[in-house]
């Protein structure tokens, strides 16, 4: 599901990437700038696919990890849950350069905020209460 939702958030802002820019300014026939233009717009749709299902799929596996752990359903687990998969997915473990201080306040304010989505959200689905 977050790869299909991925797919259309990159058609949607593909056309904004900096390739289908550089497309429309270049000299040649139509022919090229359409390749180079839906090139550039695939590109983008793959990368936001592959972001959208890793989000996804790291977030459904901390919020049942978290419920198996805890053995109840309430807005705990999307709260955790959520914290967790924000945390891991702003780590940027690949990143060179990075400083510690650095990785630790942005795991910091990615656990804050996808925690408070992810509960809103299912506070909002399911109308419960903490």
């Amino acid at each position: 599901m977050g790869g299909g939702l991925g797919l259309f958030a990159g058609l949607l802002f593909g056309g904004y990437a900096s390739g289908v820019d550089r497309a429309v300014e270049m000299k040649g026939p139509m022919r090229a700038k359409l390749r180079v233009g839906f090139a550039a717009a695939g590109t983008s749709m793959a990368e936001y696919s592959r972001s959208f299902a890793r989000l996804g799929a790291v977030f459904a596996l901390c919020d049942c990890a978290v419920e198996k752990a805890r053995a109840r359903h309430d807005l705990w687990n999307s709260l955790l849950g959520g914290c967790a998969a924000g945390a891991a997915l702003s780590s940027a473990p690949r990143t060179r350069g990075v400083p510690a201080r650095a990785r630790a306040g942005n795991m910091a304010l990615g656990c804050a905020g996808f925690a408070a989505f992810s509960t809103a959200i299912d506070y909002w689905m399911e109308g419960s209460t903490f």
